[in-house]
């Protein structure tokens, strides 16, 4: 048999109604050996017949030819005899041997079966007891054949393999016959047969499909019993079964049907009900020989869970409040104090980082599990009594003839339109930033830097107590478009920056990892009313004061306000080396503080040469490598302080001479 195909394969294992029938039983008694090895005689049973599992006709009689091979200890495999008909005897060397037995039918592998660890001695008697098994591997037919009574109505029948339906037959008078190839293994079948649209019984069937063999099975509706099938449907009042179906089906030859646990978030599951409106006694399951169709009703509470208040460094009570799922119900009103700080809701972190929820606010649905205990955190914030560090000026807008006076962005040979707008009055806050950064991190958004307060503060601690308010610094032009974002959804306003030309995402994220980050390929969405940095043209015109233009007075000074650097600006020679308090030294005529010196400030643009021409509400190069940066700062001489003078660095820079102010429309 040395040319012969081998089909590899498994035999997989199902309940055996069963016996094995044998096929030859071996002598007993010890056998000669010769030339010192051992005599071992060959048996061979089967495993088969047709119970409720339809196994394939297998016989040993459909074997053409044997393959017995064998090993003894880790020694290669080799082949010990080729035989067909009753096994012979072969002769081995003693010892601890592995066998495998092969039976094919032509050149294709139907049976298989091993024995391993057999002891071969000399003094024998040495069997080789072989079980074998249809093959799993390559594929095999399923045959059902269901034979119908006379006037069985039966107009359809549907054929389901392993829930999922593959067929949909008519009846060939008085049977039905459904046949096809499958690649081996255990499948269930399931013959579902209607009188029009009407289920009227359904036959089932654990198949093996095993390589190049017919499992095949008749089912006599004139002599075995098929009993009506009846519904089961289930009314899940809001739960679900885990994605099992709501309905399902029983005989009244089934064993009792145990009725499943659905389950539901918020819920506990207090049984089930035949009346709709859940009085009477519940139901577990439906007896053995039930005959009718039956309808059952869930019934749930509400679980009850508890809220618990932390004072997070404060001091005093808060009462807990009991709340059940799905009732709104108010938090309980704050009775925390914490000397020098201001009281500003709650938080489900004592970081700051959770979800925030206002003094006394209606709530529903923080936990979904019975008994719980759900602490809030109270939320606190420096009574610096800076409101005014957080206003706004209103600029009209202009049309802006260039001149040599000017230089910046208004040369001699450009024309610039701006809109009205509002910008802030003094450069960003260090304890502004923290605030809105703390509400950004428990509402989905990241930053590359946590920022400092002025030069020297600690990056991300709490804000100094006293009125130091400085500048934020030391975070990048990426941090502070997501941190205008962030100020926006904070504020009730729309955000501006967006990761897609389409302005379906919010840009929350302020580094994606090196350079061509996302931040850096941001969408400014047009008429968005929330905050965002000032484009380089806005920003100079809002350093000269805004107001008419001239070539004379306010318009043309060299600093923000002023001829005299000392007057409007804490730069190199009267900073001590040092950030300020926003707004110590004179505005400029706008009302607008520090637009020379102390922090330089961001704007949106890419940094770029300025050309000629018209411009309306421009924004600069659509794309760079630097970012514009204006204004000087603490750290720099007067003449970077100077209104027309510009700059420019990397998105992702920061050190503690940067910062920045917002403006909106």
């Amino acid at each position: 048999m040395n040319g012969k195909k081998i089909y590899s394969g498994a035999a997989a294992c199902l309940l055996l109604l069963f016996s094995a029938c044998t096929l030859m039983e071996p002598e007993s008694g010890p056998v000669p050996g010769t030339d010192g090895k051992a005599a071992v005689r060959i048996g061979i049973e089967t495993d088969g017949g047709q119970g409720r599992t339809v196994w394939p006709s297998a016989a040993l009689a459909d074997v053409t030819a044997w393959e017995l091979r064998g090993r003894k200890s880790s020694e290669p495999e080799t082949l010990l005899a080729d035989f067909s008909g009753a096994g012979p005897t072969v002769y081995l060397e003693t010892g601890d041997w592995h066998f495998t037995l092969r039976g094919y039918k032509n050149l294709d592998l139907i049976l298989q079966g091993s024995i391993t660890g057999q002891a071969i001695t000399l003094g024998g008697p040495n069997v080789l007891a072989f079980r074998v098994a249809p093959v799993l591997g390559d594929s095999g037919t399923f045959k059902m054949t269901i034979t119908l009574p006379g006037g069985h109505g039966i107009t359809e029948a549907r054929v389901f393999k392993d829930g999922g339906q593959v067929a949909a037959l008519a009846p060939d008078t008085d049977r039905i016959v459904f046949e096809a190839a499958y690649p081996g293994g255990n499948y269930y079948f399931s013959f579902r047969l209607y009188k029009d649209s009407v289920l009227y019984g359904v036959v089932s069937e654990l198949v093996q499909v095993r390589a190049h063999l017919r499992s095949e099975k008749t089912y006599d509706l004139g002599r075995e019993d098929l009993n009506i099938v009846y519904t089961i449907q289930y009314y899940l009042n809001g739960g679900d079964l885990g994605g099992a179906d709501n309905s399902a089906y029983y005989r009244s030859t089934d064993a009792a049907v145990t009725l499943p646990a659905p389950a539901r978030t918020g819920y506990i599951f207090e049984g089930w009900y035949e009346d709709r409106d859940l009085i009477g006694e519940t139901v577990a399951e439906i007896p053995q020989g039930g005959m009718e169709d039956r309808a059952f009703y869930a019934r749930w509470t509400p679980i009850a869970y508890r809220v618990e208040y932390n004072a997070n460094g404060g001091s005093g009570t808060t009462a807990a409040s009991s709340h059940t799922y799905d009732a709104e119900r108010n938090l309980s009103a704050n009775g925390f104090s914490r000397t020098g700080y201001i009281f500003t809701g709650w938080n489900t972190a004592s970081n700051g980082t959770g979800t925030n929820y206002s003094n006394g606010a209606s709530v529903i649905n923080l936990t979904a599990t019975a008994g719980a205990a759900v602490t809030l955190y109270a939320r606190w914030i420096y009574n610096f009594n800076t409101t005014q560090y957080r206003d706004m000026v209103s600029l009209s807008g202009r049309t802006i003839t260039g001149n040599s006076a000017y230089g910046g962005v208004f040369p001699a040979g450009r024309t610039v339109t701006l809109s009205p707008f509002q910008i802030a009055k003094y450069e960003t806050t260090y304890e502004l930033w923290y605030e809105v950064r703390q509400w950004a991190l428990g509402n989905g958004y990241s930053f590359a830097n946590a920022g400092r307060e002025g030069n020297d503060g600690t990056a991300g601690a709490a804000p100094t107590s006293g009125a130091k308010t400085e500048p934020v610094t030391t975070i990048s032009w990426r941090d502070m478009i997501v941190w205008c974002n962030a100020y926006s959804e904070m504020s009730g306003k729309e955000p501006v920056y967006y990761t897609d030309t389409g302005y379906g995402t919010v840009l929350k994220i302020s580094t994606n990892g090196g350079t061509g980050t996302v931040a850096d390929g941001a969408q400014m969405k047009p008429g968005a009313n929330g905050y965002r940095l000032p484009t380089e043209a806005e920003w100079e015109y809002a350093a000269r004061g805004g107001g008419t233009p001239s070539t004379t007075g306010a318009f043309v000074y060299t600093y923000a306000g002023s001829n005299t650097v000392g007057d409007v600006a804490w730069y190199y020679s009267n900073s001590g080396s040092a950030t300020h308090t926003v707004g110590g030294k004179t505005a400029n005529t706008a009302g607008l503080y520090d637009m020379s010196g102390n922090v330089w400030e961001w704007c949106w643009d890419w940094y770029g040469s300025v050309g000629t021409g018209t411009a309306d509400n421009p924004a600069g190069p659509s794309s760079g490598t630097n970012r514009v940066l204006r204004g000087g700062g603490w750290y720099n001489d007067a003449s970077l302080c100077a209104v027309a003078d510009r700059n420019g660095d990397t998105p992702d820079f920061r050190n503690s001479n940067l910062g920045f102010r917002v403006v909106c429309p």
